[in-house]
């Protein structure tokens, strides 16, 4: 402590919700999506210590990640989305899907040599949206072949897809290399918490002792940003300026309650940095 103040030596840990993937194939009963999304929590959960992930089937899981919001185009709500992970206190929020899996032929080899081989052919999707901006902060696609014989071929060629395991291998390999990608892509990402209500001077945070919050910790409270229209008619919130500062008084798990120490503009929703100074 120094002054009253407990200043920050470390790094607090991110909160990151994976939302429910969608299955755009035709392939819908088998689960692959689901398969998909539970192994690259496992490798994100492996990868990244300093991530806390929220992922379906959790005790607290939000209602929103399960059935992300979209507008009328069926892209998903980014601006809505991201409101929403401000009010978990989540500092990402991960989408994606299953967006193919077909056959094709293509000729291997080298020069006259060539021959016409089957390959299986499976192409996913994932987004990790910024909460504090609404802004994608990783916008992936992966494709991997696998080659197949000629009866399984045949089978992807009719929908009728063969082998759950064939198709379980290749998801985890994909899994491996995305969750890898979501890693780098979070770890890039300032750290921000959430002011969630305001009455008076006592301030709560979405925030809590499972980020590392400790009594004594003083942030900065920025502004609300001016909310900006995109492509495709997506709307990002820019970064606000310093407008107060708060020190943390009370922490619980998942949330923190603060007094004001300086500042007049300090609004739901409104963001937090950590203070060094």
């Amino acid at each position: 402590m120094a002054g009253g103040f407990e200043f920050f030596k470390g790094n607090l840990k991110k909160r990151v919700g994976v939302a429910s993937f969608e299955n755009k194939t035709l392939a819908e009963g088998q689960r692959f999506e689901l398969f998909l999304q539970t192994n690259l929590s496992q490798t994100i959960q492996k990868d990244c210590p300093e991530i806390i992930l929220e992922t379906p089937g959790d005790a607290k899981y939000q209602n929103i990640l399960g059935t992300p919001p979209k507008m009328g185009t069926g892209r998903i709500d980014s601006f809505a989305l991201s409101m929403a992970g401000r009010e978990l206190g989540l500092n990402a929020i991960v989408t994606g899907a299953l967006a193919d899996i077909s056959g094709i032929k293509e000729k291997r080899g080298i020069l006259w040599f060539k021959n016409s081989r089957n390959f299986l052919q499976i192409q996913i999707a994932v987004e990790v949206y910024d909460t504090e901006t609404g802004a994608k902060i990783l916008d992936e696609v992966l494709i991997h072949q696998t080659e197949v014989d000629e009866s399984d071929f045949q089978l992807i060629q009719s929908k009728n897809i063969p082998r759950m395991s064939l198709i379980n291998d290749e998801i985890v390999d994909i899994a491996t290399e995305m969750g890898e990608k979501v890693c780098d892509a979070v770890a890039d990402l300032a750290w921000s918490g959430y002011i969630s209500s305001v009455n008076g001077r006592k301030i709560v945070i979405s925030s809590g002792s499972n980020i590392g919050v400790m009594p004594g910790n003083v942030f900065e409270v920025r502004a609300i940003g001016k909310i900006i229209k995109g492509v495709n008619s997506h709307h990002f919130v820019m970064t606000g300026k310093k407008s107060g500062k708060i020190q943390i008084v009370s922490v619980y798990p998942d949330r923190s309650e603060a007094v004001l120490l300086s500042g007049n503009e300090i609004r739901v929703g409104s963001p937090i940095r950590r203070s060094n100074k």
